[in-house]
């Protein structure tokens, strides 16, 4: 029976989750080429104001792919 205090780690396999986070890295540092994009919904104000909403949702879910993206390179140095 093993010890339940130690714990073996297989350096393979490391290397592979390594190389999977770094893959989820590439795909949320796409997500910063949604921030060049720009919402035009008219010049009414029910226009302006869903232009604005879209454009903060966008902000904000970038803001997240870039924390997102940050987060899986420090995971998968």
């Amino acid at each position: 029976m093993a010890d339940e205090a130690t714990m073996r780690i297989d350096v393979v396999e490391m290397g592979k989750v390594a190389a999977a986070v770094a893959g989820i890295a590439d795909e949320c540092a796409r997500c910063a080429e949604l921030g060049a994009v720009a919402t035009a919904a008219g010049d009414l104000p029910a226009g302006r104001w869903l232009q604005d909403l879209v454009a903060e949702r966008r902000d904000d879910f970038v803001a997240h792919c870039q924390r997102l993206e940050r987060t899986f390179r420090e995971l998968s140095m």
